[in-house]
């Protein structure tokens, strides 16, 4: 973007209004004495880009608008708004098309998108949307004659988290610091963190009763039996010898069950003996914290003798009252682990006592269909055999489910575990990815250069060329901030900081907005050699990138090339000569 001309538009019958006036391709000056109407002017250019500039009550009475013409790559604009309305109204003319803005956020958008520059979501002080205005970023170019010598970045409105910063990184290209975007992913992904990890204990426990129900469980020796228990069925199904193979199947069925119900009845026993163990241990840890409550308790009132500390703070006892702390919480961490212990094999008890109670119906039920087959010549007993086989398979069948139901848990739990992390690394990248990244180093690395640059065009006195950033982009000049500076030193830091933001721009190839504008730099603070240096150095600036610088001056008078305009006050006045016609 680059400026054109600007005209002050006064009202119908009686008022104020100025020529065209005709920016210089490279530096345009507005030179005259104090109260001539060159601040006027000035704001009226920042003020048709959407800047919320106060105007002297003499502008709102007499001048009805203000038009700026601006180029933006091949394309002519005509920006025209209105002195008298309160509220945000602008009327902008591209190759003959009218189109009326009603607030900032339009406008702004529209320019931004025609500059090639980013509209993001932004995150307010207050954590809320918002997004970047023209307002925003204008002070980057724009220094303001009563705040903008101040402060680093001065805007009007400071409602975007890390503001400055931000506007920086819309203009050098660099992701957002704070993404509202970003920030409500990362609200999401902390909802599914949070969601995994409960999702997570709820597997650990499943697979953990899982485990205990079948820790006895072998998925090897009950194939092995399926295999023994299948052969036995297709030996008793093909046999000519009907009735001594179903005697022969149905005494390795009860042998394997009599030895299934030996090892059942071990598990018991070791229960039996663990649970009674457990309980002498609680029995023991219930005596240490009473043992421990009962010093507690003789303290106190050893410590209410006053004779022995009469402070009402006394310390005597405070390390004996955080190990009293920790060593009761840990007995009781104990008594809970033990507690919990009880309870699963209370759980793995009670279906053992059951298991074995179906073994015993199972070698009851195997020995009577034996007697049966002794006994009888007929068939009926074979086929009961060959049932019982079959429940038998059924049954290990229904275990082996088990087991391989343990496996998919597992499975699924890896899984789950895999999400989670996945999850962090997203989370963590959110952050990482807009706090440290190449190009940011390489904006700051030429901003410190350029820096140095110009403090030293401006001869800044008792400065520390050994200069950081904080918050990205704000300087720190060895150990001072802006605020520590006074006077003449603390402009002149202000202004090497704003031209060397620009050649930054330019030497980076960030050719957005391609003019600057100072509003009476404070030259009665900076010596005239000093400043005449600084002008002859932005007019190399923009001899090299083509950039437009605009000033207004009281005192120096700059005088420059056919790239160059001085703009004088040429209308009457009750003291001296005035920018603005009144008629």
């Amino acid at each position: 973007m680059k400026l054109l001309s600007l005209k002050i538009n006064g009202r119908d019958f009686s008022g104020l209004e100025s020529d065209e006036l005709i920016f210089g391709e490279h530096i345009t000056e507005l030179y005259g004495p104090n109260g001539c109407g060159k601040t006027p002017l000035l704001q009226s250019i920042s003020y048709c880009l959407g800047y919320p500039c106060k105007f002297r009550e003499d502008i709102y009475k007499l001048c009805k608008s203000a038009t700026l013409t601006f180029t933006i790559g091949n394309d002519n604009f005509r920006a025209t708004r209105d002195f008298e309305h309160t509220e945000f109204i602008l009327s902008l003319v591209c190759n003959s098309k009218k189109s009326m803005f009603y607030n900032q956020a339009d406008y702004s958008k529209y320019i931004l998108e025609k500059l090639s520059l980013a509209y993001p979501s932004l995150l307010t002080t207050q954590n809320k949307q918002s997004y970047p205005y023209l307002a925003t970023i204008l002070p980057i170019f724009y220094l303001d004659q009563d705040f903008g010598y101040s402060k680093f970045y001065y805007s009007p409105s400071n409602f975007i988290k890390d503001q400055f910063s931000e506007m920086l990184r819309i203009v050098f290209f660099l992701p957002e610091k704070h993404s509202f975007d970003v920030k409500k992913k990362s609200i999401n992904i902390m909802e599914e963190i949070k969601y995994l990890d409960n999702s997570l204990a709820i597997q650990r426990r499943d697979i953990e009763i899982a485990k205990e129900a079948n820790k006895d469980k072998d998925i090897e020796f009950i194939d092995n039996s399926i295999i023994d228990l299948k052969n036995e069925l297709s030996v008793l199904k093909n046999s000519k010898s009907l009735k001594n193979d179903s005697l022969h199947s149905i005494d390795e069925i009860i042998r394997r069950q009599k030895e299934n119900l030996r090892d059942l009845n071990e598990e018991l026993s070791f229960i039996a003996r663990r649970e009674s163990s457990l309980v002498q241990i609680m029995k023991e840890i219930n005596t240490e914290i009473n043992t421990l409550n009962l010093n507690e308790e003789a303290k106190r009132i050893f410590r209410s003798f006053e004779e022995i500390c009469p402070s009402l703070d006394c310390k005597m006892f405070s390390r004996s009252s955080e190990s009293y702390a920790k060593h009761l919480l840990y007995l009781k961490d104990q008594i809970k682990d033990i507690e919990r212990s009880l309870n699963l094999d209370g759980g793995r008890y009670d279906q053992i006592t059951q298991e074995i109670a179906y073994v015993n119906k199972t070698v009851e039920d195997l020995n009577s269909m034996r007697n049966g087959i002794i006994e009888e010549e007929d068939l009926s007993s074979v086929i009961d055999a060959i049932s019982a086989i079959t429940s038998m398979l059924f049954k290990l069948q229904l275990e082996k489910s088990e087991l391989h139901k343990i496996s998919i848990l597992e499975d699924k739990y890896v899984e789950m575990l895999n999400k989670r992390e996945n999850a962090l690394d997203k989370l963590e990248g959110l952050g990482k990815n807009r706090q440290s990244i190449p190009r940011l180093t390489r904006v700051k690395s030429t901003l410190r250069e350029k820096y140095i640059s110009w403090l030293k065009v401006l001869k800044t006195p008792n400065i520390d060329f050994n200069i950081s950033f904080e918050q990205d982009f704000s300087p720190v000049l060895g150990f001072e901030t802006l605020e520590q500076l006074k006077g003449s030193t603390k402009v002149r830091a202000i202004l090497a900081y704003r031209s060397a933001l620009i050649e930054s721009m330019l030497e980076l190839e960030n050719k957005s907005f391609m003019f600057a504008i100072f509003d009476t730099p404070k030259q009665h603070e900076i010596h005239y050699e000093d400043i005449n240096n600084f002008i002859f150095n932005l007019k190399k600036l923009s001899q090299k990138f083509n950039f437009q610088f605009i000033f207004s001056s009281t005192e120096y008078k700059y005088l420059g090339d056919e790239n160059d305009i001085l703009l004088t006050p040429k209308y009457p006045g009750e003291q001296h000569e005035m920018f603005l016609r009144r008629y």
